[in-house]
Order: structure tokens, then C-alpha cells, then sequence
């Protein structure tokens, strides 16, 4: 029998990403200003420093530990549409980079009813350590990458890309395709029309999520802080595990996405959703 070893709590002074670890940011650059693609979940990876989280890989590469098939399809958009791709690097269940760190659901001691043993008994330091070698530089990347871009006259449409499983609660999903959005529908109303005009698609409106504000992070923090039109998509996973499902729904939405382009309203900024939500600038990076 395997033992999984997990380690939570860091000695004092150490650091959580060692030189042998990869780089919390993957960011893979484009010259299309019209666009920046984003990915919160893309890796199920873990630091060394972590072990497994004591988990075993069956449960750390279901969809607790990661969005199954962004990583493809993220490419395949960004390729279609020579644009830059920023991925983070770690499973959401070290650190959640599309969660307020203050949010307890941030670092879950319990995902999708499955017990995460290397996140027990955390001191302030071990979290402190997560937020600022995983979430920051993360996040601090797309700042910098969509502060460049704007400095070159973009004003880019944001696309923060996610999976879900097929079923939650007892009950299935029966959206291939979900994009979430709130305030701000000047990308999802006419993506949603093109898509829907495809019968073989099921395709969710706010469904099976929403874009929550002051709970999701990246999309409201960075498109609506800036006022750029954006979209949350959400695929469902059981269609895209493997990478030719995944690259066939990539082109589903890219085809979908470009059908709409000539919307100018999209290349201009909107301040609906800074009114609405975001009264102070956030603490968490620097925009």
C-alpha cells in the first residue's frame, strides 16, 4: 500500500516553492490586443513542499483539484486567436486564485465532500505563504499583462475560461456550455444568441454558475476594475477530458466568439460594473 504524505504547517523562514517547483505563472504571449484569456484552475499540480495535500491522485485529478480540459482548450483559444494566455500553475485546492483570500473556501478544508488533509490545522504564516507565492504573482501577472496591453492602446475583451462536473447535488448538468456573467452582458448577450442558434448545443445562461460578484475574483478585479467587456465560460467536463474534445469545444466558442466581433461596444470601456460593486481598489496586487 502507498502512503501519501501531506505537509501543511512550513518551518520557520521557509518558503512554499522551492527552485524545483515550476513558476506559479504560466503565461504563453500573443500580439492580438483584442483579446486576454485567463485561467484559474488550469493545473492539478501541488508544491513539493506540500506533498499531495495527502490526497491520492484519484482524488487530486477529479474536478476538486482542478478544471479538467482548460488547459487545452485555453491554448486552442488563444492560438485561434493569437492572443496572450496567462494559466496559474497550482490546483485550486493549495490556493484558490479565483477566491478572495480572506474567503475560508480560498484554501478548503473540505472539497466536493472530500476531506483535504493538508490544508488542516494551517497557521497564518503557512496561509500567508500560499497567498503570496501563488496568488500574488498570479494575479499581479494578469495586472501587469492588461496594464502593458492598454499602454499599446488595447483595450482587450477579457475571457476567464472554467470546467464543471457533470453533476453536483445528485442532479445532472445538461449544459455543454455555460457563460456566466453580471451587470456587464455586452460580451455575453450576443455570444449566448450565436450560440444558441446551434440546436445541437445545450447552453447555459448564468447556469450552472453565475458571475458572482464578491466572491469570484479574477473577472471582476481585473475586467471590471477596468471597465472591459468580458465573459466567464463555463464547459462541462465529461466533453472535454480529452484534448480533441477539448480543442472541438475551443472551436465551438471561438467560431461562436468571432461571429459577434464586429460589436464595437466591446472595444470601449464601461464603468457599470466598477459602480455597481467595487467602490475601493483592491489590496490584493497592484493594478
Amino acid at each position: 500500500m502507498n502512503t501519501i504524505h501531506s505537509r501543511s504547517s512550513l518551518s520557520a523562514n521557509a518558503t512554499l516553492l522551492s527552485e524545483e517547483d515550476p513558476s506559479p505563472v504560466a503565461l504563453y504571449r500573443g500580439g492580438n490586443l483584442d483579446w486576454l484569456v485567463v485561467s484559474d484552475h488550469a493545473s492539478a499540480r501541488v508544491p513539493a513542499a506540500l506533498g499531495e495535500l495527502g490526497l491520492s491522485d484519484a482524488d487530486r485529478f477529479t474536478h476538486i483539484g482542478w478544471d479538467i480540459g482548460t488547459q487545452a482548450i485555453g491554448r486552442r483559444i488563444a492560438q485561434r486567436l493569437r492572443c496572450t494566455l496567462i494559466e496559474c500553475g497550482y490546483s485550486r485546492l493549495v490556493i484558490d486564485c479565483n477566491r478572495y483570500p480572506a474567503d475560508t473556501a480560498s484554501i478548503p478544508a473540505v472539497s466536493g465532500g472530500v476531506r483535504i488533509p493538508g490544508n488542516a490545522g494551517l497557521t497564518d504564516a503557512d496561509r500567508q505563504a500560499r497567498v503570496d507565492e501563488i496568488f500574488r504573482p498570479y494575479q499581479q501577472a494578469i495586472a501587469n499583462e492588461l496594464g502593458s496591453m492598454q499602454a499599446r492602446g488595447g483595450l482587450p475583451v477579457f475571457i476567464s475560461l472554467h470546467s464543471c462536473a457533470a453533476q453536483w447535488g445528485g442532479r445532472t448538468r445538461p449544459w455543454g456550455i455555460g457563460i456566466s456573467w453580471s451587470h456587464d452582458a455586452r460580451v455575453a448577450r450576443p455570444l449566448l444568441a450565436r450560440l444558441g442558434t446551434n440546436r445541437e448545443l445545450t447552453v447555459g445562461d448564468n447556469l450552472p454558475y453565475s458571475l458572482d460578484l464578491g466572491i469570484d475574483f479574477t473577472t471582476p478585479e481585473h475586467a471590471g476594475r477596468r471597465g472591459l467587456a468580458h465573459v466567464q465560460v463555463e464547459f462541462r467536463q465529461d466533453l472535454v477530458e480529452t484534448e480533441a474534445d477539448a480543442i472541438r469545444w475551443a472551436d465551438i466558442f471561438v467560431d461562436a466568439l468571432l461571429d459577434c466581433e464586429s460589436i464595437d461596444e466591446w472595444y470601449a470601456e464601461d464603468r457599470s460594473l466598477q459602480q455597481a460593486f467595487l467602490p475601493a481598489p483592491s489590496s490584493w496586487f497592484v493594478s
